[in-house]
């Protein structure tokens, strides 16, 4: 997630920020698949940020990763909690459908596997999560009842 994140200096300076190759990769279909296996809403994001209609340095990077098959490691234990979905949010004033468990214990000390291995049902998981369906059912339907919800208790 982009609200908290690390990467290495050398990983960045990869990055083609102008997205150079995105007219083939609306052809690829291999490519958007691999892109897929990060959720399904992720071409569809890429392209809206083509198209000037989102401002988003996190799908370009997420493109990059996927187009060099690299990883992200998402912690079980959260270190950071974005609060920002409310009315005076930039872009997340719906129902924050990201619920994280907060590390509260404040641990800093972290060990890594030396080679990565994804777990195919951790993964399976993921990929359900992060599916265009599940972004329509909480933003067009879970986000305006959460809004409902709001008002009211504003009154």
């Amino acid at each position: 997630m982009s609200w908290g994140w690390a990467t290495w200096k050398d990983r960045w300076a990869t990055v083609d920020w102008e997205v150079k190759d995105f007219e083939q990769l609306k052809t690829d279909k291999k490519a958007k698949q691999q892109l897929a296996l990060g959720g399904t809403d992720l071409f569809p994001m890429l392209k809206k940020q083509m198209e000037g209609k989102l401002d988003s340095w996190a799908i370009r990077w997420f493109y990059n990763q996927s187009k060099n098959n690299q990883l992200t490691v998402f912690p079980v234990l959260s270190k950071v909690q974005n609060d920002g979905f409310d009315a005076d949010a930039t872009h997340t004033n719906v129902y924050n459908r990201y619920k994280i468990s907060f590390d509260y214990l404040n641990q800093q000390k972290f060990n890594f596997e030396s080679k990565a291995v994804t777990d195919p049902i951790i993964l399976h998981s993921f990929q359900q999560y992060y599916t265009v369906f599940s972004r329509i059912f909480f933003g067009r339907i879970i986000s305006p009842l959460y809004r409902l919800r709001q008002n009211f208790i504003k009154k």
